[in-house]
């Protein structure tokens, strides 16, 4: 990571030394939480990560990243990132992403994104797009998008889509404001309804 530091202070013409470099990208550890720029591991029971730039984060407790590129988030809580992409975000409570691209998300309560594209969104409560394009969505109880595209849907209780098309869905049932191409009703033993 201070090499990362070094290129960026460079390209800025920063007069820096190894040894200031070498400050700014460690991952300072204050009270039980980790803070770093570029992410960190925090094994402590009740401790957290926050960075600004993540690109790893593993914590007992929550991982929160501002900016980046997330390669892999691991929280026991909730872990979530503001803008950019992640590859692999795995939360014991909340896993949510805001702006960007999250390729796998995968959450013990509930998975969120917010705007952006999100490939596998697994959640044992509720999964939920507000705005961009979901390919797969599964969910304990709710799953629902706001707008846009959701082309596989799956929830033990109730699919939602307010503004957009799904394409597949499988709910036990279905919020009457939803416009479907295709739908599955799992536990009614319907094999196939189509609602426009």
């Amino acid at each position: 990571m201070t090499v990362i530091i070094e290129v960026i202070l460079d390209s800025f013409n920063i007069d820096h030394t190894l040894f200031t470099s070498f400050l700014i990208s460690y991952p300072w550890k204050i009270g039980k939480d980790v803070y770093s720029i570029f992410g960190g591991f925090n094994e402590d029971d009740e401790g957290s990560v926050y960075s600004l730039f993540a690109l790893i984060q593993k914590a007992k407790k929550d991982a929160y990243s501002i900016f980046g590129l997330t390669l892999y988030q691991n929280a026991g809580e909730d872990a979530g990132q503001i803008a950019g992409l992640t590859l692999y975000q795995k939360a014991g409570g909340s896993a949510i992403q805001c702006i960007g691209l999250t390729l796998y998300q995968k959450a013990e309560k509930d998975a969120y994104s917010i705007f952006g594209l999100t490939l596998y969104q697994k959640a044992g409560e509720d999964a939920g797009q507000i705005t961009g394009l979901t390919l797969y969505q599964n969910a304990g109880v709710n799953a629902w998008q706001i707008t846009g595209l959701t082309l596989y849907q799956n929830a033990g209780g109730v699919a939602k889509q307010a503004i957009g098309v799904t394409v597949f869905s499988e709910a036990t049932s279905f919020s009457n404001n939803t416009f479907a191409v295709i739908r599955v009703v799992r536990k009614a033993k319907i094999k196939s309804v189509v609602q426009v």
